[in-house]
């Protein structure tokens, strides 16, 4: 993996604030609802698809990715397959994830948002999971990270107990959103929080 020049790509990050009690309460006061995902340790990469770059969180294009972008490829048309008819059709789908290492240099990538403006996260749980089913073969190295619904915790100190479990090798932290939620691209958003675990 190579960072160069700046990418053509304007696609930047959504802003996610880190603090998980403002979080609760902007939810009501509980977590219960909410869909949750582990966030990976790693370089956090943007996908285009439209200019089928990655972008760094600085915006610096990532060169040395060429067969991970052809199944991305594969994924962004499958999406716009499942949009056929709706008002935004037209707009490729763009992605948000972790780039990882296989054992043998292999790269890999870890899905946490497909970046649409007809996607809130609840449909693209559901479409991920759909389009998954047929196109494991098709696309090995990439994979949507698993999402699950958050239990309704509505004290300091069972959310602390929860966060603590995700203290463990390998993670990174943990990602909550809410099922509303669509990702907008540069912006900070309200409805959704990473904890980032050290």
């Amino acid at each position: 993996m190579q960072l160069g020049r700046m990418a053509q790509s304007a696609l930047r990050p959504m802003i996610v604030g880190t603090d998980i009690e403002a979080f609760r309460q902007h939810c009501g006061g509980s977590l219960g609802g909410l869909f949750h995902c582990m966030r990976y340790p790693g370089p956090r990469l943007l996908w285009d698809g439209s200019t089928q770059e990655f972008v760094d969180e600085a915006g610096a294009a990532v060169a040395g990715l060429d067969a991970l972008a052809g199944e991305l490829v594969v994924l962004r048309d499958a999406v716009g397959a499942a949009l056929a008819g709706s008002a935004s059709a037209a707009v490729p789908v763009s992605m948000d994830g972790t780039l990882l290492r296989g054992q043998d240099g292999s790269a890999h990538y870890r899905i946490y948002d497909l970046i649409h403006p007809e996607i809130p996260a609840w449909r693209q749980v559901n479409l991920l999971a759909d389009l998954f089913c047929q196109l494991e073969q098709r696309v090995p190295h990439v994979r949507p990270v698993p999402h699950e619904h958050t239990p309704a915790m509505k004290t300091e100190t069972r959310v602390a107990r929860w966060l603590a479990t995700w203290k463990r090798p390998g993670c990174g932290g943990v990602l909550l959103k809410r099922p509303e939620l669509v990702y907008t691209p540069g912006r900070e958003t309200p409805d959704a929080c990473c904890v980032v675990m050290r």
